[in-house]
């Protein structure tokens, strides 16, 4: 960026250079010696008026050239720096006579915003501070059970969708299996989304005790079923929302609206509300700020922090709180909006109680049986010929008992 500018400066200097006033009469060509004057002087320009002309519109071309390059690449920095769209521009701190990029394009860059940044940050900011548990919620999709063959899915009812698609899987699970008449391709919504499906000839399906003989596309989607546009519009379904009902030959269709089972999301985001900075070697407790759960749920910390956070089982209607280590010798940040972690539902806590706890025990190293030191062993074997099993006995104890002390013994 610096060179950049150089180059545009010496640009500018250049042209100056060229297009000054000089004295009637004189040849360009004119030495400053012959005569002293305080008016610019070109020395070595050029003699023919056409050779400066190609030399002013060769550097004009060369300084829109270098404007432009210089434009973009502050557009790029400013994207990259997140900096507001009303900055001042290279090109408009250019046409100023008093710029100067070494002493004022960075401070003019960085003061000004970062003052600006402040001041809108004390007006956002939110009072309440710790961790909170973001939900993301689940999707709230209308749907209806579809029997085919002697199997019940759930199928989706979707508008945007222009035909009718069945699952690859759950058509591998058909007793018997329809015709595929041929493979083509599907275009999804998306740019470029391409879908190798299959063709089925008319497929006997009913819902409630309506039944239907349709076409089938079978696709690789993540719902079972998809009840398309073309099925709706050749029967002149009536599709009320509100009511959550659907009308097909005159009948009325209750349908279910996902997430009605399950009103509470299954994952949820946890998220620091403010920056908080962990000091090395200390353990803080932080409490949460949750909505409102309806049942018992498990925080889970992601893999991916340098802190320590255990796992934490919290009760419905209790209130939760995190706890962050910091093992280390530095100190940890954890910015605005950091995730930390997640909270799964809990649908079944086993009590160790049921379970046999570990024991702990003090482990020593096995021990040969102790016996007769190797020193005494002839000792023994002399003395013992004479005696005794019961005297034997009483020399080994004795034997052992004074290994280490062989002046007992002697006496």
């Amino acid at each position: 960026m610096d060179a950049a500018l150089d180059m545009i400066r010496w640009c500018q200097h250049t042209r100056k250079a060229v297009s000054a006033i000089q004295k009637p009469g004189k040849p360009g060509h004119e030495s400053s010696s012959e005569k002293p004057g305080t008016s610019p002087v070109v020395l070595g320009v050029g003699s023919s008026k056409s050779s400066m002309d190609t030399r002013l519109s060769r550097i004009e071309e060369h300084i829109e050239r270098m404007m432009s390059t210089v434009t973009s690449l502050a557009q790029e920095k400013s994207v990259r720096q997140g900096t507001s769209p009303s900055s001042r521009s290279p090109n408009q701190d250019n046409r100023s006579n008093n710029y100067s990029p070494r002493r004022n394009y960075g401070r003019g860059r960085g003061r000004g915003n970062n003052s600006g940044d402040r001041r809108q940050n004390q007006r956002g900011r939110k009072l309440i501070k710790g961790v909170s548990v973001g939900t993301l919620g689940t999707a709230h999709l209308l749907r209806c059970i579809v029997k085919i063959q002697d199997k019940e899915v759930n199928a989706l009812i979707d508008t945007g969708s222009e035909v009718t698609i069945l699952k690859d899987s759950v058509f591998e699970t058909l007793a018997q299996k329809p015709y595929i008449i041929r493979e083509t391709t599907m275009h999804g919504a998306g740019r470029d989304m391409l879908m190798t499906c299959r063709i089925t000839n008319p497929v006997e399906f009913s819902i409630q005790h309506l039944t239907f003989n349709e076409r089938l596309y079978v696709a690789p989607i993540d719902c079972d079923m998809l009840l398309g546009a073309d099925f709706l519009i050749k029967h002149s379904a009536i599709l009320d929302v509100p009511a959550k009902k659907l009308t097909l030959k005159n009948t009325v269709v209750q349908l279910l609206l996902g997430g009605e089972p399950t009103p509470v999301p299954m994952v949820n985001r946890v998220t620091v509300q403010e920056t908080i900075i962990i000091p090395p070697n200390t353990a803080l407790r932080i409490n949460l700020n949750t909505e409102d759960v309806t049942s018992d749920y498990l925080i889970e910390p992601k893999g991916n922090s340098t802190l320590l956070i255990p796992r934490t089982v919290c009760a419905k209607g209790q209130k939760p709180t995190l706890c962050f280590l910091n093992i280390t010798d530095h100190p940890v940040k954890l910015p605005k909006g950091d995730e930390v972690g997640y909270t799964q539902e809990v649908s079944v806590i086993q009590s160790l109680e049921d379970e046999p706890l570990p024991s702990v025990g003090t482990c020593t190293a096995n021990s040969s049986k102790p016996g007769i030191p190797s020193h005494l062993k002839d000792l023994y074997a002399d003395s013992g010929s004479n005696l005794s099993k019961s005297q034997q006995t009483l020399l080994k104890q004795l034997l052992i008992k004074y290994s280490d002390k062989p002046k007992k013994i002697l006496t």
